[in-house]
């Protein structure tokens, strides 16, 4: 994973903080949102979690359209999605 903040919200035109890795299934599930004035990285240089906010939501929705490619590209959000049901 690595962060890259060149990319550019084309809705604003506007630099936003995105991470990346071959897990994810789309750019959107990257996104990072600030939480507060502490930006999305803790004390000890972790990512914190409420920053991750599609993360979650575009996960779920591969597992409901393509549950196949979601198993394929990350293992662990799909076995947890499963055992929501």
């Amino acid at each position: 994973m690595y962060f890259d903040t060149d990319y550019i919200n084309p809705n604003t035109n506007l630099p936003i903080a995105l991470l990346k890795s071959d897990n994810f299934i789309s750019k959107y599930q990257g996104y990072l949102y600030e939480i507060g004035d502490d930006g999305f990285i803790d004390d000890n240089n972790h990512i914190v979690t409420e920053a991750l906010g599609e993360y979650f939501s575009e996960g779920y929705k591969e597992y409901i359209m393509n549950p196949k490619r979601l198993q394929r590209k990350d293992i662990d959000l799909y076995e947890f999605i499963k055992e929501l049901k």
